[in-house]
């Protein structure tokens, strides 16, 4: 998983894989999902990112594998 930002654009991307997007679905405002051609969850952009989530914390992340 990579997690990026683009200042310029305000754009957050967390990546879950390198596969090719077939389509993306906006689920809300500003929130959008990359999919496969079989339905894979690839990644999710969240526009308008300094509104949404506070940038100075959003790197830190736990990952708990249940």
């Amino acid at each position: 998983m990579i997690i990026s930002y683009d200042k310029e654009a305000d754009a957050v991307y967390i990546e879950f894989s390198d596969e090719k997007s077939a389509s993306v679905h906006e689920l809300e405002n500003f929130i959008n999902v990359d999919i496969t051609q079989d339905d894979k969850i690839i990644g999710i952009e969240i526009l308008k990112a300094s509104k949404k989530i506070n940038l100075e914390t959003f790197q830190k992340y736990k990952f708990e594998n249940h």
